[in-house]
């Protein structure tokens, strides 16, 4: 999967929990490019937005590693139950295929 940060500073895209929250994309097989825009509001009120897919994410938290965190883990659970959807369907056509070749014979 494709990401790339925007209006965001370095110190943020640096930070350790943020570096780990958007590794875990990495791993995911997906056609989306995300954009991730990330920071703080105010004083221990940070904010993630994420857009790339159908809807945006947007997450808050004390914390920038936090508030990503949550808007990563919402996103792979979107691109998961995408994928698994995209599965059980041909998973059924193939089963009603089956079922049809059955039944002409």
């Amino acid at each position: 999967m494709e990401y790339r940060f925007n209006k965001t500073d370095d110190g943020v895209i640096n930070d350790k929990k943020v570096q780990a929250g958007v590794a875990k994309l990495d791993a995911v097989k997906a056609d989306e490019s995300l954009i991730i825009e990330a920071g703080y509001k105010a004083t221990n009120s940070a904010y993630c937005k994420i857009t790339g897919l159908k809807t945006p994410i947007n997450t808050t938290g004390e914390k920038v590693g936090n508030a990503v965190h949550d808007a990563v883990k919402k996103v792979l659970d979107i691109v998961r139950n995408a994928n698994k959807t995209v599965i059980d369907k041909k998973q059924h056509a193939r089963k009603k295929h089956a079922n049809e070749n059955n039944m002409s014979m």
